[in-house]
């Protein structure tokens, strides 16, 4: 009996004792019927790995959904699984091996520091401030002339340096 998506069939036998045969006679093949697994494998696009998943035809994707199949990644909020650039709904039934595909959204709170160096007259960088700023995960972040403002006495901005570096 042919496979279908859903179910495998294992020939289980005869209908009946197979005996010599002194006149016409039908067997009719038997068959046990299982429900097919399938692997749902995950791509994290850069996230905490998720071990791939053996599960029956028809299983939601609610399962997938668990807790534990949710990657982390720094700067990023999980925005869900995607098959094929659709986006998994947990009422998705799994009908085939498949690939889920991590997509991010980048958060816009992440932290990053600038630290500023000034050369003094022996030729010597020394650190004088650390400035904290916020922004968008690998978005560029910029300082501006009021975090400048802070340059010790004695020191000057030389804005044609090309050492110089005011965002990143």
């Amino acid at each position: 009996k042919a496979a279908t998506a859903e179910h495998s069939y294992t020939f289980a036998g005869w209908d009946a004792t197979i005996v010599e045969a002194t006149a016409d006679v039908t067997y009719t093949a038997t068959f046990t019927e299982s429900v097919r697994k399938y692997t749902v494998s995950f791509e994290t696009d850069g996230g905490s790995a998720v071990a791939a998943q053996e599960v029956t035809y028809g299983t939601s994707a609610a399962a997938i959904y668990a807790e534990n199949m949710r990657p982390t990644k720094a700067g990023y909020t999980f925005d869900g699984w995607y098959f094929n650039d659709a986006k998994v709904e947990e009422t998705d039934m799994v009908q085939g091996d498949m690939t889920l595909t991590a997509k991010w959204t980048a958060n816009t709170d992440t932290a990053y520091n600038f630290v500023v160096y000034a050369e003094n007259l022996a030729g010597e960088f020394v650190e004088y401030a650390t400035i904290a700023k916020t922004g968008t995960t690998d978005s560029e972040a910029s300082l501006g002339q009021a975090d400048l403002a802070a340059i010790p006495e004695g020191y000057e901005l030389d804005e044609q340096n090309a050492g110089n570096v005011f965002s990143g």
